[in-house]
């Protein structure tokens, strides 16, 4: 018996179970089975003895049982029943079960099962992406296969999702084959994205059944579009941080991170400073005290992106003291022309010199007094330094810059300031040429005699002997001064400057000449007039009128910029000269003005703004507390005062 078991079971691939009531012979199943696929289960039945009696065959499925045949048989002994149970794995039978399952046959009060098996709904697909990387805006393809786990070939339908990108496609698969082409958005958003995609196929009521579902890694590279230079402040004081942020954009408006190459250009455009900064960081750079006072400028660059911002230095007027011994050290430590008197206080003695300094330049100091210990201290402007004690020698209380002290007795020292003297005297004759040439004297010498340094007579002398008045200044700047200044001849820039100067000069006002700049200042002791506000302000235009004219004529250009300001003076006419002193820095803000004026504008501060309310119109400027002359009002009815006033000029 069992080796005829043996032997059917090689031959027939059944499943033999010998039992006392009958023999059944159950067909093997498959393994595994998908959702719509077919089965087919062959049995045959021998009883051991005759027998009427109910025959079934059922499906089992975890706790479900599935009847698939029942019948009554009456077989006589060894008598043979074949039957063949054939359906399909669809919502009929299994509905949505997948898991394990076995047949089960029934005669009698005997049961015979086969082996178990799976039911399952799997697709197994794979794919592959034509690249890894891509551009926004570039296309993409993909390539895949779709088996059913039981090794069959789909036959229905694929979707691809990348669900961030919001792109979603459906492609239909033939004997187990799809494909899919896309374009990535111009503005996808950069990096690792999830690539989704799923297939399956639909029964006759169009449900999905048997489906799978793969995903994957799409890379959209990050592309840099915009890129913009923010800076923290646009007007920095000398002494503090200047704070810069170069911000990328990529595709998407997202922030990206990238190093940047990052110039700083001086007042001349000069490249003042080259470094490599990350992006997306804050950055500072350093304002020395020193550093010209006008517009600087700061450029970002990466790739083929530039972006180009402006900030101006202000203006810084300060000077260093030190006490070594008897000698006092003067120094210019800020960035502008110092002009200002100095209190020197000796013990209770007091002596006032008028410092006149460059920038970075120093002045020395012997400090002379009866032998003793004296407290020395220094006044500038709006402070005291307390500079300790020291001992002093000499006849009486008095401060010499050095090259004066030639009445010490001490003739190795005396052949030293002579030197010093000899060297200084030759370095003025070059900076008088230099100046002359500056100032166009061979073109028009009437004039040039006629512009004003700085006044001679000491600061000690303007204060004890000068008063203070309130003053209008008009402050013309040069910007190509250093362009021009060698021009010579009429029609020249330097002619039309002085053309523009003269029609001050008539007016009554004094020019002051200071490198680049020009600075004309009215008075009531100069002008013979209250009304100097206006008057400033009127012959500001005529002046504009003539340097846009000098533009306008095809020469060479003046690149200039005009202020009007008001504040306070000290000014003494003597001997038939007139000599003036800044109070409160009304000329330095004067040339700081001026550096605002964009294009030829006048520019008001706020003082002479405030005088000239219902006299002209202005615009306020974004930037600082100025305002951009627009219109003089009704000339007309000022034609009275500039009459009177040119008249009382022509009897002066």
């Amino acid at each position: 018996m069992k080796k005829r078991e043996i032997a059917l079971l090689l031959v027939l691939s059944v499943y033999l179970i010998n039992f006392a009531g009958a023999e059944i012979y159950l067909s093997q199943p498959e393994t595994l089975y998908n959702i719509g696929d077919n089965f087919n289960v062959s049995i045959e039945l021998i009883p051991n003895e005759a027998k009427t009696d109910f025959f079934n065959v059922a499906l089992i499925c975890g706790s479900n049982q599935i009847e698939l045949y029942k019948s009554i048989e009456t077989l006589a002994q060894n008598e043979k029943l074949t039957k063949e149970i054939k359906g399909k794995f669809n919502d009929f039978i299994v509905g949505n079960f997948t898991g394990e399952c076995y047949f089960k046959a029934r005669y009698s009060n005997d049961e015979f099962s086969t082996q178990k098996f799976k039911i399952v709904d799997l697709v197994n697909i794979k794919f592959d992406i034509q690249g890894f990387s891509f551009k926004p805006g570039q296309d993409v393809k993909i390539t895949g296969q779709a088996l059913k786990a039981n090794g069959e070939l789909l036959n229905g339908f694929s979707e691809l999702k990348i669900e961030i990108l919001e792109i979603s496609s459906i492609a239909q698969v033939v004997n187990g084959d799809f494909s899919f082409n896309f374009n990535l958005p111009e503005n996808a958003l950069s990096g690792n994205h999830i690539i989704k995609i799923n297939a399956y196929e639909k029964d006759g009521s169009g449900n999905k059944k048997n489906k799978g579902e793969i995903s994957d890694y799409i890379k959209v590279e990050q592309i840099i579009k915009t890129l913009e230079l923010a800076i923290e402040n646009n007007m920095i004081s000398p002494g503090n941080e200047f704070s810069y942020k170069v911000l990328l954009y990529d595709q998407a408006g997202q922030e990206a991170s990238k190093d940047v190459a990052i110039t700083i250009f001086d007042p001349k455009n000069n490249i003042f400073q080259k470094r490599v900064v990350n992006s997306a960081e804050m950055n500072t750079f350093n304002i020395g005290k020193n550093y010209t006072p006008q517009d600087w400028s700061i450029e970002a660059k990466t790739l083929d992106l530039v972006d180009k911002r402006s900030f101006y230095v202000e203006s810084v007027e300060d000077i260093s003291l030190t006490l070594i011994n008897q000698t006092l050290i003067v120094e210019n430590i800020g960035n502008v022309f110092y002009d200002n008197p100095i209190e020197i206080n000796i013990g209770d003695s007091v002596e006032v010199k008028d410092i006149k300094l460059e920038v970075g330049e120093k002045k020395i100091f012997k400090l002379v007094a009866p032998e003793g210990n004296y407290q020395i201290r220094v006044k500038q402007k709006d402070k005291i330094d307390e500079l300790g004690t020291t001992f002093l020698t000499g006849r009486a209380i008095n401060v010499n810059e050095v090259g004066s002290i030639f009445n010490s007795g001490n003739y190795s020292a005396l052949y030293l300031l002579a030197g010093i003297l000899i060297l200084a005297l030759i370095i003025f004759f070059f900076y008088r040429m230099r100046k002359n040439r500056q100032m166009g004297i061979s073109s028009t010498p009437n004039l040039s005699s006629r512009l004003t340094p700085m006044p001679k007579s000491s600061s000690q002398n303007i204060i004890d002997g000068g008063i203070k008045e309130e003053s209008s200044i008009i402050a013309i700047k040069i910007n190509n001064y250093r362009d021009v200044e060698n021009m010579k001849g009429e029609g020249s820039p330097l002619a039309t400057l002085e053309k523009a100067l003269i029609k001050a000069r008539e007016k009554g006002g004094k020019i002051y000449v200071s490198d680049l700049y020009r600075l004309v200042i009215f008075s009531e002791s100069l002008t013979r007039s209250k009304e100097n506000p206006l008057l400033a302000v009127n012959i500001a235009s005529e002046i504009k009128r003539i340097f846009d004219e000098h533009n306008s004529s095809g020469k060479i250009r003046i690149d200039y910029g005009i202020a009007l300001n008001m504040g306070n003076m000290i000014i003494e006419r003597k001997e038939g000269k007139t000599n003036f002193i800044s109070v409160d820095n009304t000329l330095s803000i004067s040339k700081k003005i001026s550096g605002v004026s964009r294009a030829g504008d006048i520019i008001l501060s706020e003082p002479i703004h405030h005088n000239l309310l219902g006299k002209v119109k202005s615009e306020r400027l974004r930037e600082g507390n100025y305002w951009k002359l627009t219109k003089i009002s009704n000339k007309d009815q000022h034609s009275d005062f500039i009459k009177g006033f040119m008249r009382r000029q022509e009897r002066n």
